[in-house]
């Protein structure tokens, strides 16, 4: 979950685990927002399968069972060369067919027992290619309060990363998410090109926070660096908010000074407004309205100067807190530590851990599954 700005960071020792960490930790090394038992933040996920094993069979085969395939099917194409060579030695006697069938000979013999390079990567496996400006929005007339996920498509791969698989026109199948994480200067200097040789998609980047009990909007220190990082190592980027905003003006305030520091950068994902008050934060008592228009015109500023926008909150507080109806148009980042979703609002990203372990990256870290893949195929924007 994303951390506030001027809450204590607690540093603990990384798990040397080769499999994501899902531990529960206590609440003392979160911030104030996980203390939330009715958000679902304190319940932990499901040890993931450790990285290195296979998935269901259904979504990975094994090399060593891919190979036992390929000698037959060899064997089989030389058998055939050869008695294509013995029809034509016949008919020409003096066609060098004991050459061609030397050469078929050797190509199977030779056969390396371990090149699979020929072989596909197994469907289901890796992550949605990023493709333009990822969207949040859902289609409020169809999905907004009845998502169309089938949490029994979800599945792991071969790193450990959470991935939602669907079934393809042609029965295979593929995969219709992207793994991402969120981090901000509490995650300390971070070595991007092992995170995305970790599997890690996308990453969500804090650009600053407003005070949760004085006026002051600062930056986060490690964005610039975080933000060129990530970009540098091929993932795909966005970034968010951490806003205490208590009207419209001071919402889009905050979203001037986002626009500032962004200073015209491109961004693959959106600029997420990320509104968690609790009693004693200056933005904490606000009712429905008030906070939904604040959402809004934080998000109608960030978008007017050409950025996708969508709104970051809990499970509880996505059904409690806004009115949907009015921000559906920028989507949602929802956050539930749990094994499966229990919402059935038509959220696009969910937060699934704030106990993950990614190479680069010392301390744990939020996890998340970007779902606008399995959203557009649900809305028939893909053709799989």
């Amino acid at each position: 979950m994303p951390r506030p700005y001027g809450s204590t960071r607690t540093t603990s020792a990384r798990s040397t685990s080769s499999a994501r960490s899902t531990a529960p930790r206590s609440s003392s090394s979160r911030y104030a927002a996980t203390s939330r038992s009715a958000s679902g933040f304190q319940q932990a996920r499901p040890a993931p399968r450790p990285r290195g094993t296979r998935p269901d069979d259904r979504h990975m085969r094994r090399p060593a069972q891919r190979r036992r395939h390929i000698f037959p099917f060899a064997l089989f194409i030389a058998l055939i060369v050869i008695g294509v060579a013995i029809v034509v030695v016949f008919a020409d006697p003096g066609f060098k067919a004991a050459e061609i069938v030397e050469n078929a000979v050797s190509d199977v013999t030779n056969m390396d027992a371990d090149d699979t390079s020929d072989i596909q990567t197994a469907a289901g496996d890796g992550s949605y290619p990023i493709s333009g400006t990822v969207s949040l929005a859902v289609d409020k007339s169809r999905f907004l309060y009845s998502n169309p996920y089938d949490w029994s498509d979800l599945t792991t791969d071969a790193n450990g990363n959470l991935i939602y698989v669907g079934t393809a026109s042609d029965g295979s199948d593929v995969t219709l998410s992207r793994e991402g994480i969120d981090v901000s200067e509490h995650n300390g200097t971070i070595d991007w090109a092992k995170v995305r040789a970790d599997g890690i998609d996308y990453a969500i980047i804090r650009i600053g926070a407003h005070g949760t009990t004085n006026d002051a909007i600062v930056v986060d220190d490690s964005f610039s660096r975080n933000l060129a990082g990530a970009k540098e190592a091929g993932l795909g980027v966005g970034a968010y908010f951490y806003s205490q905003a208590t009207t419209e003006d001071e919402a889009v305030t905050e979203a001037k000074f986002v626009l500032e520091q962004l200073n015209g950068a491109q961004l693959s994902y959106p600029v997420i407004f990320d509104f968690e008050p609790v009693a004693g934060d200056r933005a904490f008592g606000l009712t429905t309205q008030e906070r939904t228009s604040i959402a809004a015109a934080f998000c109608s500023t960030i978008e007017d100067a050409g950025y996708k926008a969508a709104i970051y909150c809990s499970s509880s507080d996505l059904t409690n807190m806004y009115n949907l109806d009015r921000l559906s148009q920028y989507g949602f980042w929802m956050a539930q530590y749990s094994a499966t979703p229990t919402t059935s609002v038509a959220f696009t990203m969910w937060q699934y851990t704030n106990t993950g372990t990614v190479n680069g990256i010392q301390d744990s870290v939020d996890l998340n599954i970007d779902l606008t893949p399995a959203l557009q195929a649900a809305e028939g924007e893909l053709d799989l």
